[in-house]
């Protein structure tokens, strides 16, 4: 039981987040919190398929042949025929199911997978807080869920633990708090004013500008001396890219007070 409930818990985060991102595209955009409960519950059967014993997988693969069958059948009648058609996007509603599947039971399983794909996306949302692209909030809240579940396994395999001892427990048992936080983020009203990430721009200018002088500075650490690579008009200057000394004059300066002799 614990297995199942623990990937639940990622197939969940990735069930509503793969639901808020691709339902729109799917032509769904006007019912995306519907979308999203078609998806989880989809994908939820999937888990349970999974981790089920067998003749319980053999009822779940008989309920799904029934309906599909019956759709089939249905699909022959003139008037159902056109319902169907006005409703064809509905049909991505699997194929969403089942990549969410997918994508959550190898982030349940596969932790360098769980540790990177939480990382790019926190990071993709700061992306879109800074250049003004709109998110929607569904799949904002299922990317902190994510966020906080992958937090919370990474602390607690540094927990000196007695008794039950077993990871996975320990993120069922604090799974309700990280979905209330989830929650809490969803029905929150966005601020009409969008936030100021004028502090992230500034630490990113610095950070380029930070690592163009380790660059310079990493360029011409061979040199024996500095200045030599520093063009100027120093005795010791040199200059590069096959530019070689001229004594032709191409500017004259007039005007100079007579204590001024070296121009920089």
């Amino acid at each position: 039981m614990i297995a199942f409930l623990y990937e639940l818990l990622y197939i969940l985060a990735v069930s509503l987040g793969a639901a808020a991102l691709f339902a729109p595209a799917a032509g769904l955009g006007g019912i995306v919190w519907a979308a999203a409960l078609a998806v989880t519950l989809l994908a939820g059967a999937l888990t349970a398929f999974k981790n089920a014993a067998w003749t319980v997988r053999m009822i779940l693969a008989g309920a799904a042949v029934t309906v599909v069958s019956a759709l089939f059948f249905l699909n022959r009648n003139e008037a159902l025929r056109e319902v169907f058609a006005e409703h064809a996007a509905l049909l991505w509603l699997p194929v969403i199911a089942a990549g969410a599947f997918a994508a959550g039971e190898m982030l349940a399983h596969i932790r360098p997978f769980r540790l990177v794909t939480a990382a790019l996306l926190i990071l993709s949302l700061i992306l879109c807080a800074v250049r003004h692209i709109s998110v929607e909030k569904l799949f904002v809240a299922a990317v902190l869920y994510l966020f906080l579940l992958t937090l919370a396994e990474e602390v607690q395999r540094t927990w000196v633990k007695s008794g039950l001892t077993e990871g996975r427990a320990h993120l069922v048992y604090v799974a309700p708090f990280l979905l209330a936080a989830m929650i809490l983020v969803f029905v929150s009203p966005a601020p009409d004013d969008p936030y100021d990430w004028a502090f992230v721009r500034r630490i990113a200018a610095r950070a380029d500008e930070a690592m163009r002088e380790l660059h310079i500075r990493l360029s011409i650490g061979n040199s024996r001396d500095p200045s030599e690579t520093m063009m100027g008009f120093s005795g010791r200057s040199r200059f590069f890219g096959g530019v070689k000394d001229n004594e032709e004059e191409i500017m004259e300066l007039s005007g100079l007070t007579p204590g001024i002799r070296y121009l920089k």
